[in-house]
């Protein structure tokens, strides 16, 4: 009995602050709202702006804190809507309808289609055996090999999940570990790689559709797929080859021999054996959706259109998907109720005057500090860079930070559309941490890297990238139609 009763005596009581505080922001909305309908000015313009910030405010929080499921906080935000007066219950669900969430839908079901075929497996080695046995080449065409996978798997942690066993055979077979300086600095560029470049295709990852969704709603541009590949593309391929530098100065790779890198790579790509059928589909379903997407236009096909219908070729006989149950597991729900929960609120708070009403104070604060526009530009940028660090995924940023940068830029003069690429390009390069995005998790987990490596890399790769990032938005988006200033 004593051994019994010991143990409970000794288990220590630790309050659940994390959770407490989380319900706590629950209610606070709700309690807002109630105090003004308690004093009768629930309908006036400046309480449904208090009602709708706060509701903004403590979303966030849940959602960075993650102590309460995403999924969770989502749903909440969408009742809030409607019971709240911030919309009616049809505004509260038409985010869940939008572009953004169609698109990611029909991509995740694309990448599912494009991982079971083997096909960018079989790409990669192609682009591997390139490199003819030289290490540092190699290394480049990995690099390479990367940027293509954002076309052809529009999933971040997807495509390092791909590239992992593929180095990890490669290491192996040159009788080395996965400890080693080649393993690591292949992972580490993957998953930095994997998390920045699909900003330069519109459809790379899910962050980079709903920013597509939300430079719509808040800035009034219609992004095509050229344009925007002209626009952010760019800086992709300067951010791939100064990262491949730089990892090769700070992590440099182990001397191998170049006959047994090529024979190792030969034996792999041996392996795959023929091109399947299944692959042959999975190429032309890519190709087709990549060429409706970007050249459709003129024939009245829309992004969403031809993104839906490259997953429905995806998954109809013959060489559909081998396991439907399998292929709705991968689809994140979360994140496309993430995705309509985002732009349903940012229509309520646009419907409540909040945003003009934040833009009319940031100009009467600038008007009364006499601070140069100049000067808050660059707070503006280095806070929305900074604030990057903690959010665990791009789209969580991309969510949150945007349509405030979309907000200031109207209120000084500048040009949204311009300051809106800035922020997010920008914004996605302070990668110095593993949590910044499951990508480098991944990476993180299967490999010795240390904090101190990602660090090194990543700050090094920040400051030359922030100089290149300044130089092609006042210097080449202007020649792209994109001014800094309103006309």
């Amino acid at each position: 009995m004593a051994n019994l009763i010991a143990p409970f005596g000794k288990e220590k009581f630790e309050f659940p602050w994390g959770i407490v505080l989380s319900y706590m922001l629950l209610l606070l909305p709700l309690a807002v709202y109630f105090f003004y309908s308690a004093s009768g000015a629930v309908s006036n313009p400046g309480a449904k702006q208090v009602v709708a910030g706060t509701l903004l405010l403590s979303s966030t929080a849940l959602w960075i804190a993650g102590y309460i499921p995403n999924i969770a906080t989502s749903i909440y935000v969408l009742v809030c809507i409607s019971m709240l007066g911030l919309g009616s219950t049809k505004e509260a669900l038409e985010g869940l309808s939008s572009n953004s969430v169609l698109m990611f839908f029909a991509y995740s079901i694309i990448a599912y289609g494009m991982a079971e075929s083997g096909l960018p497996r079989r790409i990669v080695f192609f682009l591997l055996r390139l490199a003819n046995g030289k290490i540092r080449l190699v290394m480049l065409a990995s690099f390479v090999a990367v940027v293509l996978s954002v076309l052809l798997i529009p999933i971040g942690l997807a495509r390092v999940v791909m590239f992992y066993p593929i180095f990890s055979r490669l290491v192996s077979s040159l009788e080395l570990k996965d400890d080693s300086n080649l393993m690591k600095s292949l992972m580490l560029g993957t998953g930095m790689l994997s998390t920045y470049c699909s900003t330069g295709i519109m459809t790379g990852a899910t962050s980079t559709i709903l920013a597509v969704d939300l430079f719509g709603k808040f800035a009034g541009i219609q992004w095509d797929y050229i344009d925007w590949l002209a626009a952010f593309f760019p800086a992709v391929v300067l951010y791939t080859l100064t990262l491949y530098v730089t990892v090769l100065r700070v992590i440099p790779p182990e001397t191998c021999d170049v006959g047994q890198v090529r024979d190792s790579l030969k034996v792999q790509w041996e392996g795959l054996g023929v091109v399947s059928k299944r692959e042959w589909k999975a190429l032309l379903v890519i190709m087709g959706t990549i060429g409706a997407t970007a050249f459709g236009g003129a024939l009245g096909i829309t992004p969403v259109s031809s993104s839906l219908v490259g997953a429905l070729l995806m998954i109809i006989p013959p060489l559909g998907a081998k396991d439907m149950r399998e292929l709705m597991f991968s689809v994140e729900w979360s994140t496309i109720y993430f995705f309509g929960t985002i732009l349903s609120l940012g229509d309520a708070v646009l419907r409540s005057g909040l945003m003009g009403s934040m833009g009319k104070s940031l100009l009467l604060l600038c008007q009364s500090t006499d601070l140069n526009i100049e000067v808050i530009v660059v707070l503006m940028l280095v806070f929305i860079i900074f604030l990057r660090i903690p959010l665990p995924a791009a789209t969580l940023f991309v969510g949150i930070l945007l349509p405030m940068a979309f907000t200031v830029a109207k209120s000084i003069g500048l040009n949204p559309v311009w300051f809106g690429m800035l922020a997010f390009q920008a914004g996605s390069l302070l990668i110095i941490f593993p949590n910044q995005s499951p990508s480098l998790v991944y990476a993180f987990q299967k490999t010795d890297l240390r904090l101190y490596d990602v660090g090194r890399v990543g700050i090094r790769v920040f400051w030359v990238m922030l100089a290149v990032m300044i130089l092609i938005s006042i210097l080449y988006w202007p020649n792209k139609g994109y001014p800094v200033w309103l006309s």
